[in-house]
Parts: C-alpha cells; sequence; structure tokens
C-alpha cells in the first residue's frame, strides 16, 4: 500500500473517525523517532497532530502537559546570587528582631532563644517546604523541587537535612552541580531535590 504523506491521506485510508487511538499510541511509545511505522504506511508528527484526540482513562491516560514539561536546572551562579540575597535578608530579619526587643523591657530569654533559631536555623527550611524557596530563590526566580515529582516542594524534615548540610559544606556542596545532568549540589543529592528555574 502506498505511503501516507498528508493527514488528507490517512484519513481517507483508515478513517480517522473509527481509529484506535490506543494503538498508534502504542506504536508511538514503540517507536520514539520523527517517522511512527504503521502497518505498511508512514505517519509522521503532522498527521499525528491532525488526527482526533481521544479520551482515555486510568493507566493509558497521558497527560499532554506533563509530556510538553521541560525543567531548567539553575547554575551556579543563580544559586550563589540567592544566597547572598538571603543573607542581605537575614540581616534585616535580625535588624527588625532587634528594634523590637529594644523597644520592649525584661525581653524574655526563651524569646531571644526563639528569634535566633528562627532566624538562622528554620528560615530556610520553612520556605523550603512551604513555598518552594527561600526569599533569595524568589528574588532570582528559581525554586527548590523533590527530584521525582517537580510539581512539589520539599518536605519540611528532609529541609532540615539539606539545610543542615548545606550549612555545614557550604560552598562546597556546589562543586557537583557541573557534573551532573540535573545540576544537583550534595546537598540535594542528600535528600533528592533539585533546584530549577520558575515556570513562566
Amino acid at each position: 500500500m502506498e505511503n501516507c504523506q498528508t493527514a488528507a491521506d490517512i484519513c481517507s485510508l483508515l478513517n480517522c473517525r473509527e481509529l484506535h487511538w490506543d494503538i498508534l499510541l502504542n506504536l508511538e511509545r514503540a517507536q520514539p523517532t520523527h517517522f511512527r511505522t504503521y502497518p505498511m504506511k508512514f505517519v509522521n508528527e503532522e498527521i499525528i497532530d491532525h488526527l482526533p484526540k481521544p479520551r482515555v482513562s486510568g493507566e493509558n491516560q497521558i497527560s499532554e502537559n506533563h509530556l510538553k514539561t521541560e525543567y531548567h536546572y539553575a547554575g551556579v551562579s543563580d544559586r550563589v546570587k540567592a544566597l547572598f540575597a538571603d543573607l542581605v535578608v537575614l540581616g534585616i530579619f535580625m535588624f527588625i528582631i532587634a528594634k523590637v526587643f529594644s523597644s520592649m523591657e525584661n525581653v524574655p530569654d526563651s524569646a531571644r532563644i526563639i528569634a535566633f533559631i528562627f532566624v538562622f536555623f528554620l528560615y530556610d527550611p520553612i520556605f523550603t517546604s512551604l513555598f518552594g524557596g527561600t526569599i533569595g530563590h524568589f528574588m532570582n526566580g528559581i525554586r527548590v523541587k523533590r527530584e521525582n515529582n517537580q510539581n512539589k516542594n520539599v518536605l519540611f524534615p528532609l529541609a532540615i537535612i539539606r539545610f543542615a548540610a548545606k550549612s555545614f559544606l557550604g560552598i562546597l556542596s556546589l562543586v557537583t552541580i557541573s557534573n551532573n545532568e540535573k545540576s544537583k549540589a550534595i546537598h540535594d543529592m542528600l535528600v533528592g531535590s533539585v533546584v530549577i528555574y520558575k515556570k513562566k
């Protein structure tokens, strides 16, 4: 049978309205090349795009948005800029807290300890787990997400481990970024996180 070169050709030969789309999808998975071989025919990307979209459910359901999503991973420069931005933010926090405490009499030591713990130990984990990044991350257009599901934030316990490793290793934790496909630092590898650019 002759080759199909246009959408009109394949529609006339296969009757698009009754074509079982799951067969074509299975074929597409089996042969991920520019030209998909359909029995005795060549179906290209243009023809597939013109075929009617099916309604599939369960295991056969394919999310077009998921397939089209392409993540770009943050490099060293943007991470370092986010770090310095967060240092400025922490300085502002400390200034505000000091001003508030100085205007009060008999500030309990427990309040000072809580403020100290929040600023230096919990700021990064709380913001990372709740909002997907610190203020420094947001200022530089990057987010911290789970590697296995980049639509979800890192869990709070893992965010604490991530911050502890980052604080302990310092700039050394970034040496692995240029050596792996997803630009993961050492503290990312420990908890299964990635740093990506915000989707536009």
